[in-house]
């Protein structure tokens, strides 16, 4: 898949995180937000990928080891939504592990984007986008803290929906960066 690819599949994606926070809402349709929640995670996952293939965090080892922790812990966050979906909520440690990969990944995803923003292979509006969605969790945390949880969740759903739909365009409309300068760094 290519990165036009992958920034489309994620632009398609981005809104189901607002749906499996409004599925939270209503129990008998857990599965329904779990299997929305996985959808929202594949389509960063996707983003992810995207910006690896881009190069837009950089050369050299410290950059391709930013870009596989956020890869690694959208997978692991992804398996908790499996687990989810289909075993319910688990008492083990890898379940907690996968668990606490959710909030790793979006707080990863504020380190991604000052790498992206220091790297300066985008330099148009793209170079935002990675540091706004970084800002995605602790956005709600101080939403919920003054508002409460519902408000909260309607931040963090629109919020969510708008800025991942955006990382999905940056990365579709990115240009690829010439392997040569990764290689020798």
């Amino acid at each position: 898949m290519n990165h036009r690819t992958l920034g489309q599949v994620a632009i398609l994606l981005s809104p189901m995180m607002a749906l499996m926070l409004t599925m939270q809402h209503w129990p008998p349709q857990h599965v329904v937000g779990d299997a929305a929640g996985w959808l929202f995670l594949a389509g960063w996952l996707c983003s992810a990928v995207g910006m690896r293939r881009l190069r837009v965090l950089g050369p050299g080892a410290v950059a391709r080891g930013l870009s596989m922790l956020q890869i690694t812990l959208l997978v692991l966050a992804s398996v908790q939504q499996l687990f989810d979906a289909t075993t319910g909520r688990l008492e083990t440690w890898y379940y907690f592990v996968c668990d606490m990969a959710w909030p790793g990944s979006m707080a990863m995803m504020l380190i991604t984007g000052v790498a992206v923003w220091r790297a300066g292979v985008w330099t148009d509006w793209r170079r935002f986008v990675p540091v706004l969605c970084g800002l995605t969790l602790p956005l709600a945390l101080l939403t919920q803290w003054l508002v409460g949880e519902l408000a909260a969740g309607i931040v963090f759903g629109g919020y969510s929906c708008v800025l991942w739909a955006l990382l999905g365009l940056a990365v579709r409309t990115g240009a690829p960066q010439p392997a040569l300068a990764y290689a020798k760094a």
